[in-house]
């Protein structure tokens, strides 16, 4: 169960505490238009080798519409309340147990797409725009990891035996 923050005035919620979805994306190919924060490029010129685990340390990821804040992807503008929010996720194992010696804080610096068209591929992990809907995974809640943001270590650490977040 997910414990709610009071919703903003357009309807929007941030997660607080619960169970979350996890995927993964590529964040350096949103870099040169920019992601729905305005993110335009690594912190200190840094830069990825386009690989996951193949990034200079920064733990960066994008969370679904409903917690986002706004709707860039619909064309209703941007950034939403969530840019700049730090996370602490906790893997979690095949069999429930969370992995809390693999926890790491990521930055919000993107939406999850809800449009379909938009999503990678991703199903429909993205598109919860109601509090107590779910996504394709039974989540209400969903975070898409920029795992080109992240090292070697980082990537392996965190999804090591993982199979979604908490």
């Amino acid at each position: 169960m997910v414990s709610l923050a009071r919703g903003d005035a357009s309807g929007y919620y941030l997660p607080t505490m619960g169970t979350a979805s996890v995927t993964q994306f590529m964040l350096s190919p949103e870099l040169s238009g920019g992601t729905s924060c305005g993110m335009t490029a690594f912190p200190n010129s840094a830069s990825s080798d386009g690989s996951a685990g193949g990034g200079p340390g920064y733990l960066y990821a994008a969370i679904n519409q409903l917690a986002f804040g706004a709707n860039p992807s619909a064309g209703a503008g941007g950034p939403g309340g969530a840019c700049g929010i730090c996370y602490k996720l906790t893997p979690v194992s095949a069999g429930g147990q969370a992995l809390s010696a693999q926890a790491m804080t990521f930055m919000i610096v993107d939406e999850c797409p809800a449009a379909p068209a938009l999503q990678r591929g991703a199903s429909t992990n993205c598109n919860q725009c109601s509090v107590g809907s779910t996504n394709g995974m039974g989540q209400n809640w969903h975070f898409d990891i920029g795992v080109d943001g992240m090292n070697s270590q980082q990537y392996s650490t965190f999804f090591n035996t993982a199979t979604y977040g908490r």
